[in-house]
């Protein structure tokens, strides 16, 4: 899995990390709190509390503030993101 580039904040440089820091690969389980292991630290966590962490870290931005996870996440470089493949196989 790879963050989706196209949403970094315009304030973050996609190139300042490492590579390991941008992606992450799904575990298999079906907890609501282990479903993807982040490449940058090798700990798994939710898609969403890793994205909160990484945009934390990034910008700042408060890991309370809630977003959706799978937006930010895609199979491939510059694809679709989770939520919209998810969304047309619903």
């Amino acid at each position: 899995m790879y963050f989706n580039d196209r949403q970094l904040p315009e304030s973050a440089s996609f190139d300042e990390r490492e590579d390991e820091f941008w992606r992450a690969e799904i575990t298999g389980k079906t907890g609501q709190s282990d479903n993807v292991r982040w490449e940058y630290d090798s700990e798994t966590y939710s898609f969403t509390s890793l994205t909160k962490g990484l945009l934390n870290d990034l910008i700042n931005r408060d890991p309370n503030r809630s977003l959706n996870g799978y937006k930010y996440w895609c199979r491939e470089e510059g694809g679709d993101s989770l939520s919209t493949i998810r969304q047309r196989t619903d």
